[in-house]
């Protein structure tokens, strides 16, 4: 290497890939599960267009680190098949002596203990794995191709029914493959939905389906049109035995993947599913299909909780009850954090396992349904304002970032101070005016609904799905 590259400082080093990687370009890759102690995956692969003087591999995702240093064996080569040259001065940051086309290395990909990493990164099991190109294949710009082939042992095949086929975006795609995979597929109006199952669970495969479906359609009438029209949801077990009802979820681009343990009786496990259904679907909206850039956690986050906590409500899978009782737990997580931040500040640096985030984020969204409902009289809540951000930032509008929209759309000092800030409201004077007492106790903050209530209470409380518990068969939590 010359004098000129070994002059470089890390941190200057780290601009210049930064750079580079943003002009990044199509692929076309090949990806083999060759050994299964350890779970090893050969990748091999070629720039489709122009060469690269450099190679960029994710060295942390979703709180998981340590993600570059499973690759080995690297090899890059040009136009004619020749070796070249490179040097790795941090993990996961290539640079080469000289251009290249092609590469090839090896990924150990045997299933880590952190539940958080086997829902947000790859693996491979005994019987089923999980792929997300984004951490087996080098960085590349957003929205670029590319065309994947598949080596499996025998038997085993992936979600997408073929060992090949093309993705439109490499970093928003995942693929699960394995032995014994089953497929449901099904179409709300004209969106075609692929779910995509292993294991035996308490429910049917059928029961994914629907509820798929009934959420869909839901989210369809209130927020509005997906723009996509292909999804695939893939719901798997974990490559090793983990408590009942543990799961984790991550939606990529146009597919949801939920891995999961499934609970000791069916009536919990069928109500556990819908849950995730609820929230996870929600994401293929916001942030998936809007024009919103930054780390604004708090509200997709935040709000996919509320709004299917109350879709969960009007769909008589929870009642009004439960919907007061997951509030008050996180009014007390909130009033436990450790930290006073801001939910801006709180969303750039938090980690998966920060529930405040999520906690306050959804608490965010209920004051913001209560303004929305008492100065509009009823006629507008939450969902209004999903609607609303969904039709003003589409993705074929320019990106704008998503603090900035939000607040702006929201409008409300009191919510803004809210997100801003990073002050204990007085919950009792925010509930009180919709008829909702608070009644705190040391490490626990309860909400019941008023004895007496007025008739302005009485419609508000109505808006928020106070008497669809009356039809519910919901076991209380």
């Amino acid at each position: 290497m010359s004098t000129h590259f070994r002059a470089i400082t890390p941190i200057i080093l780290c601009v210049l890939l930064c750079a580079l990687t943003a002009a990044g370009q199509d692929i076309d890759a090949t990806l083999a599960v060759s050994s299964s102690s350890p779970a090893t995956l050969q990748v091999k692969g070629r720039f489709v267009s122009l060469p690269a003087r450099n190679l960029s591999l994710i060295r942390d995702y979703a709180g998981v680190s340590g993600l570059a240093d499973r690759i080995l064996g690297l090899r890059l080569e040009n136009s004619r098949g020749e070796s070249v040259a490179f040097k790795q001065l941090i993990p996961g940051e290539i640079v080469a002596e000289a251009e290249f086309t092609s590469w090839s290395f090896n990924i150990d990909l045997t299933p880590k203990t952190s539940q958080r990493a086997l829902g947000h990164t790859s693996w491979i099991g005994t019987e089923t794995g999980l792929i997300f190109f984004r951490d087996v294949l080098p960085m590349v710009r957003d929205g670029s191709k590319g065309n994947i082939s598949f080596e499996l042992p025998s038997g085993w095949t992936t979600s997408n029914g073929t060992k090949t086929f093309s993705v439109t975006d490499v970093d928003r795609s995942a693929v699960a493959i394995g032995k014994d995979l089953r497929r449901v597929e099904v179409s709300v109006s004209d969106v075609r939905l692929c779910i995509v199952t292993t294991e035996q669970w308490r429910f049917e495969d059928k029961r994914i389906a629907d509820f798929s479906v009934e959420i869909l359609r839901a989210y369809d009438r209130r927020i509005g049109n997906l723009s996509n029209k292909s999804f695939q949801i893939l719901y798997i077990p974990f490559p090793k035995p983990l408590s009942a009802g543990t799961w984790e979820a991550d939606t990529r681009g146009d597919t949801v993947v939920i891995v999961s343990s499934d609970m000791p009786f069916e009536t919990q496990s069928i109500q556990r599913l819908h849950e995730q259904l609820r929230h996870e679907l929600f994401h293929l909206w916001f942030p998936n299909s809007v024009s919103l850039t930054g780390n604004y956690v708090w509200f997709f986050e935040g709000f996919a909780l509320y709004e299917s906590l109350k879709l969960g409500v009007e769909l008589n899978r929870l009642r009004f009850d439960d919907y007061l009782d997951t509030l008050g737990r996180a009014m007390t997580i909130d009033s436990m954090r450790s930290q006073n931040r801001s939910l801006i500040d709180a969303s750039r640096s938090r980690t998966l396992e920060d529930t405040s985030v999520y906690a306050r984020g959804m608490l965010a969204a209920f004051i913001t349904d209560i303004e929305l409902l008492q100065s509009s009289r009823g006629k507008e809540d939450v969902t209004s304002l999903l609607r609303n951000i969904y039709k003003k930032y589409p993705l074929s509008q320019p990106s704008i970032d998503g603090n900035t929209a939000i607040l702006d759309e929201i409008r409300s000092p009191s919510v803004v101070r809210f997100v801003k800030g990073d002050e204990q409201p007085n919950w009792a004077d925010i509930v009180r005016p919709i008829g909702i007492e608070v009644t705190t106790q040391p490490g626990v903050t309860d909400l019941k609904v008023s004895d007496r209530l007025t008739s302005s209470q009485k419609k508000l409380l109505d808006k928020l799905g106070y008497n669809n518990w009356r039809r519910s068969t919901v076991v209380p939590r």
